[in-house]
């Protein structure tokens, strides 16, 4: 089954209720918002994929602390110099954190 189209607009608060793999957001508006809008839209295996910037990685420990209050958890994984040349940047993955039982 192939995803035709979803489309998220918080600021008109119209969404679609469907639950999805994978949702990839762009860092164009206040990330406190988008990102839990993002969140009630993926599934528990699902994750969030955000391209961040020195900014995000400097204030990382926010993010972790931000995020475990909604029992998510993010990974960072760096992009090679080679591909980003001067900027610094990564690719963020948000996810629900696994339950230890």
């Amino acid at each position: 089954q192939y995803l035709l189209s979803a489309i998220i607009f918080t600021q008109l608060k119209f969404t679609r209720t469907k639950k999805f793999d994978l949702i990839t957001i762009r860092a164009t508006g206040p990330l406190v918002r988008t990102i839990p809008d993002a969140i009630k839209h993926i599934k528990r295996e699902g994750k969030i994929a955000l391209w961040i910037g020195p900014k995000f990685l400097q204030n990382i420990s926010y993010w972790e602390n931000f995020l475990a209050k909604r029992r998510c958890i993010v990974e960072v994984e760096p992009y090679p110099d080679r591909w980003t040349e001067a900027r610094r940047l990564a690719m963020a993955f948000i996810g629900f954190a696994k339950r230890d039982f």
